[in-house]
């Protein structure tokens, strides 16, 4: 059960994210969106998740 709740929860950060990043196209409002949705879900969220947000972070911020 803990398993599928990680998984249902990077689900829903990176899809907050890229539906923030259509919205607004400058990247620190990514970074601002992104961070305050891994605070909405930071009850269910692991360290392993958190690890992972950081790397999409520096990810993205190549990309741009």
């Amino acid at each position: 059960m803990k398993g599928k709740m990680h998984i249902i929860c990077e689900i829903l950060i990176i899809t907050e994210i890229n539906y923030n990043i259509k919205k607004i196209p400058y990247s620190y409002n990514i970074i601002q969106t992104s961070i305050s949705s891994l605070y909405k879900y930071s009850k269910l969220v692991t360290p392993n998740l958190f690890f992972y947000f950081i790397l999409f972070c520096f990810i993205l911020f190549y990309f741009i």
